[in-house]
């Protein structure tokens, strides 16, 4: 995440009443995607890629010297999905996995400013804050397979199934382990065996926060403004 606040004209030295706070948030998300799997008995290892969709918040406020602004955009966003896994088949209908997907929705932003009159003079407060929602999973599942009629293949079929897991985001700090509850996967598989080619969708509840940096602050005296990259609140 990154972003900037001023004063204008710079108030030297800053008022030890600044804050400023900016939060983002991934509520849910999807993915349609491509599989091309490699079986070994019971065993399904597999690559996948294609879209991802969800929807992201961002919102921040800055506030001093009596005056405030406040900014917030919730978007639909598509993006792209990669990543790996692997399936073992526990009964000849029922099978667990193991997956993991980096997601990239893009960029979101927002900006705002305010002016009043703070003492003897006007004053003009502004701010402005971008995120990138990239985020990775790692998801363990169950699914039952509803296979073709007359096909002796342990793995051609239709799957359907849940899965739940953790999330995290890839911008700094050090990432917060999110649940992510995917209540509905759908895959199907046909065969040039050992090879699969498949195609699988899922949706899951995820409520993400992406944050920046514990507030990076610096006093920049000779703009008189605070440039920041940050999540929460700083004085």
């Amino acid at each position: 995440m990154s972003g900037g606040l001023t004063h204008s004209p710079p108030i030297i030295p800053l008022p030890a009443s600044d804050f400023a706070s900016t939060t983002a948030l991934i509520e849910y998300y999807g993915t349609v995607r491509g599989r091309l799997g490699w079986s070994a008995g019971q065993w399904m290892f597999f690559g996948t890629a294609g879209a991802a969709y969800g929807n992201v918040e961002l919102s921040s406020t800055f506030s001093t010297l009596g005056l405030r602004t406040f900014s917030q955009t919730s978007e639909q966003k598509v993006g792209w999905v990669v990543g790996a896994g692997f399936e073992y088949l526990l009964r000849p209908n029922l099978m667990l996995s193991l997956g993991y997907q980096y997601v990239d929705l893009g960029r979101i932003g927002i900006s705002s400013s305010t002016t009043g009159i703070s003492g003897p003079s006007s004053v003009t407060l502004s701010q402005a804050a971008t995120v990138h929602a990239q985020f990775q999973t790692v998801m363990a599942g169950m699914s039952w397979r509803f296979a073709p009629e007359g096909s002796s293949s342990p793995w051609a079929g239709i799957y359907a199934g849940g899965q739940g897991g953790g999330a995290w985001a890839t911008t700094p700090p050090p990432p917060t382990l999110r649940r992510v509850n995917s209540f509905l996967r759908i895959c199907g598989l046909s065969a040039i065996s050992p090879c699969w080619l498949g195609a699988a969708t899922d949706l899951g509840c995820i409520a993400l926060s992406m944050c920046g940096p514990t507030l990076s602050t610096w006093r920049d005296g000779a703009r008189g403004g605070i440039v920041v990259s940050r999540c929460g609140a700083a004085g």
